[in-house]
């Protein structure tokens, strides 16, 4: 696997991993792609307002990947670890 631009994502709401440039310092964090359109139920304005990147903040908390945490990078999730007995 390698990073690859954040244009060439899947935007199907798949679970990927995503690279983040903070201040020179790289962040990765699992995120998917939200094309808005719940975004009267969610609080926002408009479904381009509520569109973006989203990554968990909690096991019920969200975050908007906007801003200085717009990602520019990604990579499809690995497979999970096998369960040991």
């Amino acid at each position: 696997m390698s990073w690859e631009p954040i244009e060439t994502a899947p935007k199907d709401g798949t679970e990927i991993i995503v690279g983040v440039d903070i201040a020179t310092v790289w962040i990765a964090r699992n995120a998917w792609w939200d094309d808005g359109e719940a975004w009267d139920t969610q609080g926002f304005d408009s479904q381009a307002e509520a569109a973006g990147w989203w990554s968990p903040t909690s096991s019920v908390g969200q975050q908007k990947l906007a801003g200085l945490y717009e990602p520019t990078h990604w990579m499809p999730m690995p497979a999970p670890p096998e369960r040991s007995s």
